[in-house]
């Protein structure tokens, strides 16, 4: 079996941070969060990070908790020994909890906490998706537009342009267009545009793919990639004349996010802040670090679809939230719904459909990056959650589906995971608070440090 992540000295149970020596919170700013938290833990109302031993498991959370969820993580966490990971729960724009599990860096011994920074991968698609529907919102742009006419690039090869005329806006945010070949690296593409590697531009990587063609018609079926979300990131570019990372940066900081940041755009001091993610070696029994991922070594067009830093608690703002940057809320949930890719569910403008059944509807959307496991969450329910690990276990997609469900048999046996563990009391624990009112009068948004 996996080992037990070493506990840091001072861990007992309930102790509260500030009442150690040495916070591990009160490190060079920007290791455990943005600069709202300060010295030992303290919360910008003057309260204090608190931490308890569950299970054998470090959490350390804003407020006094949720017994259920604590209950859940930390008996998974136990079995699966992954070394963290974090969970963000909103409500009709509440914050109701927001915990770290584990510790975010084994080796420094440092707690998971709601401010730790995450590289959130994928997760990155909807966040740019919202920030370029904002064009849209505003009437700067239209979903039948067509973004690859409007920035004027062409293939050498007129052979190549089949199709591209064809290409909108919507099609772009809903992965129905895709190119051949997509060249990320500078030593790929540089021969395709003639420039050497250190001249190679983010429009070159574009112009360099459309010398491929694209993979199928527009709009005829969906292939999930960042390639359209990328093209009209620099369409962007070039109506707003600003930068497309420091854009999102701005629509970010207009719901009260701070410390967001594009690692592609950033210099090595900021990137090591981000702690690591974590891969596990079967041969040695240990968690190792798992390496930068590649897009470090990219032109920079993650900024659009992958490379995206930020805590778990700015992560679960911007679902509760997000919304709130156009004019009429209602109007844009109604266009991202009505504009899937398909009647049963696929795509929306950025976001996957996960359920839609008597009317609900859930805005889902996965990350993967290195051992970075990250989802969000935004229910026609009223709940919007960020759910956070640093490291893989399949076992985790049980954890999952109980916080809103009850968990069948067939679901525990595929996973292998015991019946024991998630008995039926730590099932359906969303629904369940919600039924007995017990997340009512909970907000934490002041005491998490961002505006109600």
């Amino acid at each position: 079996g996996r080992p037990e992540p070493a506990m840091a000295a001072g861990d007992e149970p309930a102790a509260r941070v500030a009442s150690r020596g040495k916070s591990p919170f009160s490190l060079e700013a920007g290791v455990e969060g943005d600069t709202r938290l300060g010295a030992d833990g303290q919360c910008p109302d003057g309260d204090v990070l608190r931490q308890e031993q569950i299970n054998g498991i470090l959490v350390t959370r804003l407020g006094p908790g949720i017994r259920e969820i604590e209950e859940l993580f930390t008996r998974m966490m136990a079995l699966t020994k992954l070394p963290g990971a974090a969970f963000v729960l909103c409500y009709q724009g509440r914050l109701v909890y927001a915990a770290g599990f584990g510790y975010s860096d084994l080796e420094k011994r440092i707690p998971f906490t709601p401010y730790t920074p995450c590289e959130i991968g994928s997760v990155s698609k909807p966040l740019a998706s919202m920030s370029i529907l904002r064009l849209v919102d505003t009437g700067v742009s239209k979903l039948s537009d067509r973004p690859l006419t409007m920035l004027g690039w062409r293939p050498s090869n007129p052979n190549a342009g089949q199709w591209f005329h064809d290409v909108t806006v919507r099609h772009c945010l809903n992965h129905e267009m895709i190119f051949n070949k997509f060249p990320l690296r500078r030593e790929d593409c540089a021969p395709l545009v003639g420039k050497s590697p250190d001249d190679v531009t983010i429009a070159d990587t574009h112009k360099a793919a459309m010398e491929s063609g694209l993979a199928f018609a527009p709009g005829t079926k969906s292939q999930y990639s960042g390639q359209g979300i990328s093209v009209l990131a620099r369409l962007y570019e070039k109506i707003g004349g600003v930068r497309f990372h420091e854009a999102t940066k701005a629509m970010f900081e207009a719901i009260g996010i701070q410390d967001a940041f594009c690692f592609n755009y950033e210099d090595e001091g900021k990137n090591s802040t981000i702690p690591p993610s974590y891969g596990y070696e079967a041969t040695t029994g240990e968690w190792k670090p798992s390496p930068w991922w590649e897009f470090r070594e990219t032109v920079g067009s993650g900024d659009s679809y992958g490379a995206w830093v930020m805590s778990p608690l700015s992560l679960a703002r911007f679902g509760d939230r997000f919304l709130d940057l156009y004019r009429d809320p209602a109007r844009m949930s109604d266009l991202i719904i009505n504009n899937r890719s398909d009647k049963n569910g696929g795509y929306a403008l950025g976001w996957m459909i996960g359920k839609l059944a008597d009317g609900q509807v859930t805005l889902v959307h996965p990350g993967v990056i290195g051992g970075w496991r990250v989802g969000i969450s935004v229910g026609s329910d009223g709940f919007t959650s960020a759910l956070i690990f640093n490291a893989d276990d399949r076992r985790n997609c049980v954890l999952g589906h109980a916080l809103s469900n009850p968990v069948p048999d067939n679901l525990f046996t595929e996973y292998q995971v015991p019946k024991e563990t998630i008995p039926p009391s730590l099932q359906n624990i969303l629904p369940n608070l919600l039924q007995k009112g017990r997340i009512n009068n909970i907000n934490l948004w002041r005491q998490a440090g961002f505006p109600d």
